[in-house]
């Protein structure tokens, strides 16, 4: 059995929400500017009246523009990344998949493994001690996103795989071979 296995985003996964955002991005603004040209086309009287609207207009779509450029940066970092965002080893299992990403994780601490593909296919954890992982965390933001994953799902800790190059599958059955593995060690 390999020592390690090293999973990267599959970039043909990442393409349909990096083309879709990319899209919106750069034809949204000339729709914008197609209608402002249409409306400043009209008499001045008519644009008199109707220009408070418009510039509330423009500022109602340039805050959804701004969050949906954040999104696209996102969605580029990640597909530019040429790091592995989830690692399973001897020693345990390390997660940077996302802002909510738990890092490393012992074998010592998880109690069995197992994956549900309800809303995204998801490795699952079961752990033993949850404030072990909580504390850790310095980063406030990230410790409450953390405090409210295990609140919602108990002591359990979903890794998402869905934008991951593997199967499920094949990663869960390595991963409980991994844990089966330490566990024979320590005993």
């Amino acid at each position: 059995m390999k020592d390690t296995v090293e999973v990267y985003y599959d970039k043909s996964k990442l393409q349909i929400p990096l083309l879709l955002l990319s899209a919106v991005l750069i034809f949204l603004p000339f729709e914008v500017a197609n209608l402002l040209f249409a409306f400043f086309g009209h008499s001045a009287r008519f644009i008199k009246h109707f220009l408070p609207f418009v510039i509330v207009g423009l500022i109602v779509i340039a805050v959804p523009y701004y969050y949906l450029y954040i999104t696209f940066k996102f969605w580029l970092k990640k597909y530019l990344l040429k790091k592995p965002v989830l690692i399973v080893e001897n020693g345990g299992i390390t997660e940077k998949i996302d802002f909510g990403s738990i890092g490393f994780i012992p074998w010592s601490n998880v109690v069995t493994i197992d994956s549900i593909s309800s809303g995204g296919h998801h490795l699952v954890l079961t752990i033993k001690n949850k404030n072990e992982v909580i504390e850790k965390f310095k980063n406030a933001k990230k410790r409450k996103k953390v405090e409210t994953d295990f609140r919602k799902h108990g002591d359990k800790v979903l890794i998402p795989v869905k934008y991951l190059d593997i199967n499920i599958y094949s990663l869960k059955k390595f991963a409980q071979g991994k844990l089966e593995e330490n566990r024979k060690v320590r005993a």
